[in-house]
């Protein structure tokens, strides 16, 4: 399972308490079949990073094999 938050939305001036609690909750669960991305820049929306978001997200596939 793959998780991608937006750096701004879990810290800053635009963090939102939902998506930082629970950025933080599935990385401290530390499940073996999660995958957690942390998108530097990005907000909730990804406004600006959406060739970030497709590629993190393509990459993430590709590795499955």
């Amino acid at each position: 399972t793959l998780f991608v938050f937006g750096e701004a939305e879990c810290s800053g001036p635009q963090t939102l308490p939902v998506c930082s609690l629970a950025h933080r909750s599935v990385v401290e669960a530390a499940y073996h079949h999660v995958d957690v991305r942390l998108l530097p820049s990005a907000n909730h929306g990804y406004q600006g990073q959406e060739l970030a978001l497709s590629k993190t997200i393509r990459d993430w596939l590709t590795a499955l094999g």
